[in-house]
């Protein structure tokens, strides 16, 4: 562990020597901050960079640290940081690029001095399925099904079940598309044939008025969504929530519950006649949960009801508000929706009284400065 300690820290010392200042002994979450925030901005810069790098995985990471310090790590230099030091830097760096999906096949390369060059398509590997794709709209000369037995056959291609579909084939060609520039994160043989199936893109292809709007929809489409943790990913399957980006007035049907991230914890409340969470800060705004209820019916809440009964849920376990505040709890906002969670498990008429739920978090993205 020593090692993979030693690894990282020449690495920021190599970002300190850069920048010309004072050399780190010691790993710092600032340290680790500034260096996730300097391989973004690389990526960023990078020549070929646009809107279809929608992933990074582990791979591209540990590439990237070469050719800008020429310092070999590894992937257990990565599991070192997370595990010990609680320091996600893939994440981070999803976080700042919003491409969340590490299903990642592209490559770095150094293309003249102090530049990074982004190379989607590897040499060294076989054809990709969004190549495939490309050429069969580019040759309309060539049949869509006779090319996808022959190319499975070959053994760069799957089964059937990989195989393009000729209407949406044609349906490119007819709109004279050429070199579409496809996500990165559904290059795999089976994730692009979900991308490209007629359910998925032909809405697209026929809304797109060019090319170039077509790339946006798709990348657009493509972009995802931060994982949730664990603990909020339970609370989200408990409730049926649904995954959202961030809290917006369209998501905040009256009546509602609501728990959202603090800098120093998180609140809980309520929202029976207003709006409460169109004033909040980006990051809180981010992080939430809203539980929707039922405005009538045998089963109805109020909002009122259930903030009440969950904050005495709480404090039956000790858990009380900061002192001086009624709402604001120094807990950690994932503690505090599992505990929810745990909640509505045991009081089953809270549950019914749901009409739907939304759940966003992205804070294990977020640079520590930024996390509040």
């Amino acid at each position: 562990m020593t090692y993979c300690a030693n690894k990282i820290l020449e690495v920021l010392k190599a970002l300190d020597r850069e920048e010309g200042i004072q050399q780190v002994n010691t790993l710092t979450i600032c340290g680790l901050d500034k260096l996730a925030s300097k391989l973004a901005s690389i990526i960023q810069h990078a020549s070929g960079f646009d809107s279809r790098l929608t992933s990074i995985s582990r791979k591209q990471i540990i590439r990237l640290i070469d050719l800008e310090y020429g310092i070999e790590i590894t992937s257990s230099n990565l599991t070192y940081l997370k595990k010990s030091h609680e320091f996600d830097l893939l994440k981070k760096i999803q976080g700042q690029l919003h491409a969340y999906s590490d299903d990642a096949q592209y490559n770095f390369h150094s293309c003249r001095e102090g530049e990074v060059d982004i190379d989607y398509f590897p040499a060294e590997r076989k054809l990709l399925s969004p190549q495939l794709l490309n050429l069969l709209i580019d040759r309309i000369d060539l049949d869509t099904t006779t090319m996808c037995e022959m190319w499975s056959k070959q053994g760069i291609l799957g089964d059937k079940k990989t195989h393009f579909v000729p209407d949406v084939v044609l349906a490119l060609r007819a709109k004279k598309f050429r070199n579409v520039r496809w996500p990165t994160s559904n290059t795999g043989h089976r994730a692009f044939a979900k991308l490209v199936c007629p359910k998925s893109i032909s809405s697209l292809i026929a809304k797109a008025k060019g090319q170039t709007e077509f790339e946006e929809l798709l990348h657009d489409k493509c972009k995802g969504l931060p994982n949730l943790p664990k603990k909020i990913d339970m609370l989200r399957y408990l409730s049926n929530a649904k995954t959202i980006e961030k809290v917006e007035p369209r998501y905040q049907d009256l009546p509602y519950f609501y728990v959202y991230k603090t800098p120093d914890g998180c609140k809980v409340g309520k929202a029976d006649k207003t709006l409460r969470l169109n004033n909040i800060g980006e990051r809180s705004k981010r992080n939430a949960f809203i539980f929707c209820l039922k405005k009538d019916g045998r089963d109805a809440l109020s909002a009122e009801r259930i903030e009440s009964d969950f904050k005495r849920y709480m404090a039956d376990l000790a858990i009380l508000p900061v002192d001086g505040k009624k709402d604001h709890y120094k807990q950690n906002f994932s503690d505090v929706l599992n505990l929810f969670g745990c909640f509505l498990n045991r009081e089953r008429e809270i549950e019914y009284a749901r009409s739907h739920a939304y759940i966003c978090a992205d804070y294990e993205y977020a640079l520590s400065s930024r996390a509040k």
